[in-house]
């Protein structure tokens, strides 16, 4: 089947956001490199190194990179919205766009009078990615990406986009044996703090802890909050939002 030129446009929206999520991770290299480095401490009687965030002053993400995230999210959310103005032909132009909604009595009320002159096919596909409608209704559908999408995209418009610098889940670890460095990952929860100067971060036990111990610290930049989400790292969010956006619009 030949594809349909009226997505021409809804496709180079995602493209653009591609474009644009390659630009953030090469802007944000430097700053996740240099935010925070780790400080190691031997805790003799529990028989454990533990970890301890330093903060390099830094502080918070550039605006610039803020500002990008929040045009990867508007290209998004209007790509969806794309959609419904070229096949929700029975609603007035400015009234036509792509529901997301994290209820099914909020969808059927609100959403469906979004989306009239859809086929019925593409309604079923609209109402196949709801939030609500894989998650279930109430807080689950708020961890829903397009949820999260539709969230993060009103918050820029109405003021620049939270973010900081976390910790991602795992620290790789160089430990000085006698036979030279064991390198490992240890592995820590993601997403359940913000680093402050002296935060411990995490602890592993260890045989030897007079050994000398390098941790190589890499940090990401996260959204503050989407929705119910705290400290989603934004190059990872977007990378699965594209992918969910892409797979929408291939469908229609």
């Amino acid at each position: 089947m030949a594809a349909d030129p009226r997505l021409d446009g809804i496709r180079a929206k995602i493209d653009r956001a591609s474009i644009q999520l390659g630009r953030f991770e090469h802007d944000a290299a430097a700053f996740q490199r240099g935010a925070f480095t780790t400080r190691v401490e031997p805790d003799f009687k529990a028989g454990v190194f533990r970890l301890f965030a330093k903060d390099m002053g830094l502080g918070d993400p550039p605006i610039q990179l803020r500002l990008l995230a929040g045009e990867i999210a508007y290209q998004l959310r209007s790509a969806l919205d794309h959609l419904a103005y070229i096949f929700a032909v029975q609603v007035p132009e400015w009234s036509r766009e792509f529901p997301i909604f994290d209820t099914r009595a909020g969808y059927q009320t609100k959403g469906l009078s979004k989306i009239k002159g859809m086929s019925s096919y593409h309604e079923t596909v609209v109402e196949s990615v709801q939030p609500y409608k894989r998650k279930g209704d109430g807080g689950p559908a708020h961890f829903d990406p397009l949820w999260m999408l539709h969230s993060i995209n009103n918050t820029d418009k109405h003021r620049v986009i939270p973010a900081c610098a976390t910790y991602p889940s795992d620290l790789r670890v160089k430990v000085q044996a006698g036979t030279g460095f064991d390198t490992h990952l240890v592995h820590m929860l993601p997403g359940t703090t913000r680093p402050t100067d002296g935060t411990e971060i995490t602890s592993f036990p260890w045989r030897d802890l007079h050994v000398s111990v390098n941790v190589e610290t890499f940090c990401v930049v996260a959204f503050e909050k989407i929705a119910d989400s705290l400290f989603q790292p934004i190059v990872s969010f977007f990378t699965g939002a594209i992918c969910e956006v892409a797979d929408i619009v291939n469908r229609f």
